[in-house]
């Protein structure tokens, strides 16, 4: 069962991890620790917030991880350094990082303005954009994005953005986990419009 595919998926070599380096989501799993990912990652972008926490809780007890602030994908002083600097822009992405589809209205606008409240707080700037959690978005989410007063929005669709794009479904790519040359190589296709 899932504790055989755990098990097998805890042992991963650098050299499965660069022979697994070019694979995406959208392809099979090449490996029991990607099929893994794939499994936890589809129940819990299809789950509500507070089974998702549960579904994560149980991983990080797996993982010997406590959850503690210093796990944390940044800590204040890191958010403070990126706010200085010259390159970064801080947008918005939810409190919770459900997808926003699944929820109803009143809990969408709830995830997108809390979160952007609290960042513009903790920032004490202005946050102008906002990446949907997952790339989840319909018509009802990105008019609550727009009232909400961003000027632009990110999904995970990949593409360019062309004039025409609309501001609130910009495309992006996923950045391969490629080194230097290969990815001089996958970044000259993507802007030659060859993907």
């Amino acid at each position: 069962g899932l504790e055989a595919i755990v098990e097998q998926a805890a042992d991963y070599s650098p050299s499965e991890a660069e022979r697994c380096a070019r694979w995406t989501a959208e392809r099979t799993p090449p490996t029991a620790r990607h099929a893994l990912y794939l499994t936890l990652w589809r129940r819990m972008v299809g789950s509500q917030p507070r089974e998702r926490e549960h579904l994560l809780a149980a991983v990080r007890d797996w993982a010997g991880r406590d959850g503690s602030p210093s796990a944390l994908p940044i800590s204040e002083e890191g958010l403070a350094a990126l706010r200085r600097h010259h390159l970064v822009t801080i947008g918005a992405h939810t409190e919770r990082h459900p997808a926003l589809t699944a929820l109803d209205e009143q809990a969408q606008t709830r995830e997108i303005v809390d979160a952007t409240r609290d960042l513009e707080a903790r920032t004490s700037s202005r946050v102008e954009h906002f990446a949907y959690p997952h790339g989840r978005h319909d018509d009802d989410v990105t008019s609550i994005v727009r009232a909400a007063g961003f000027r632009t929005a990110v999904t995970t669709d990949g593409g360019l953005v062309r004039p025409r794009t609309d501001r609130f479904r910009l495309p992006r790519w996923q950045v391969p986990d490629y080194g230097g040359d290969l990815f001089g190589s996958w970044l000259d296709r993507i802007l030659a419009g060859r993907w």
